[in-house]
């Protein structure tokens, strides 16, 4: 394990490029096409991910000294008697990294900064096939909920209902 680093990221510049060039590899990795060029990624990064005012936490993670793992979550605090929820958009460890226990020490991280902040658990979803993640997210505590169901809504979808008064 001690090839392995996790922290938050930073609003600097070298932290800045280096979400964005993890964005890509995700991008990359999903098949997305065509990905955003790696300006568009740091500007996005900069302004939406790391800018004032972002309740987006970035979660960098490094084995054997170079950029191997991304976690983007944001806490949501509900009534005072209810604590919070870490919600983990994305976990991502790239693929010379995987089975090292950066996704461990990113969930770790995850985990430490929810409690840190009051929220009492992390909500997140995975995709069936991905084995390798639902063994971690099983050896690390975690359980599906059968009394909840993911729903996006996205594209025209939501272009309709934001424009629906």
């Amino acid at each position: 394990m001690s090839d392995i680093s996790v922290r938050l990221a930073e609003p600097t510049t070298e932290d800045i490029d280096v979400v964005a060039g993890l964005l890509v590899a995700i991008d990359k990795h999903y098949g997305v096409d065509p990905a955003p060029p790696l300006a568009a990624q740091i500007r996005h990064v900069e302004q939406r991910m790391l800018g004032l005012g972002s309740s987006t936490y970035v979660g960098l993670g490094h084995f054997g000294g170079a950029p191997s793992g991304l976690a983007l979550f944001a806490p949501v605090h509900m009534g005072v008697d209810r604590g919070g929820i870490v919600f983990l958009k994305d976990l991502f460890v790239m693929p010379n990294a995987r089975r090292k226990g950066l996704g461990r020490a990113l969930m770790y991280l995850i985990a430490s900064v929810g409690a840190d902040l009051g929220c009492s658990r992390i909500d997140f979803s995975v995709h069936p096939e991905n084995a390798a993640a639902r063994a971690l997210y099983d050896r690390l505590g975690g359980t599906g909920d059968p009394d909840r169901m993911y729903y996006l809504i996205g594209g025209d979808a939501l272009e309709a209902l934001a424009n629906d008064p």
